[in-house]
């Protein structure tokens, strides 16, 4: 499904069956368009992975070794964040709960 496609289901501007809407959350949330996009967005997508409807593969440590830290105050990404790694650099912050962006830095 592109982008365009899964905002405008995900907004309730063209129809979808519930399958459809969680199938174009679950694909706003891989690619991590929907950390990018309006706070709502963010909100909603965080409460349906936490109720188990759609799920977030984390994995915040870098082949280098090195883990991926949030720009806010160099926290690790929440639970609830979306894959960081090199293809997207953004999530929600696992200390502060915003969305930010996120680097590689030392392991502590």
């Amino acid at each position: 499904m592109n982008t365009f496609d899964a905002v405008m289901i995900c907004e309730g501007v063209e129809d979808a069956t519930q399958e459809e809407l969680i199938a174009a959350w679950q694909s706003l949330i891989d690619d991590g368009t929907v950390w990018t996009l309006q706070g709502s967005f963010g909100r909603q997508a965080k409460a349906m992975i936490e109720a188990g409807v759609c799920y977030s593969a984390q994995d915040t440590v870098h082949d280098s070794g090195m883990v991926y830290r949030s720009e806010c105050c160099g926290a690790s990404p929440h639970e609830a964040s979306p894959d960081v790694g090199s293809d997207n650099l953004a999530g929600i912050c696992g200390q502060c709960l915003d969305g930010t962006g996120f680097e590689l830095g030392e392991e502590e």
